[in-house]
């Protein structure tokens, strides 16, 4: 299993949201780029929340 980079979600964070946050998380080491794409899905999905 890849290893994690960063902090845990927020309990506060939407579940789809902090999925997508969780997957960028694990792949941040091998693919910063592809962190970079989850997390900006994260974002988007996280605003349009709001």
């Amino acid at each position: 299993m890849a290893e994690r980079g960063g902090p845990d979600p927020s309990p506060d964070m939407p579940e789809d949201v902090a999925q997508l946050y969780e997957e960028a998380s694990t792949v941040v080491g091998l693919s910063p780029r592809s962190a970079s794409a989850l997390l900006r899905l994260a974002l988007e999905a996280l605003l349009k929340g709001l």
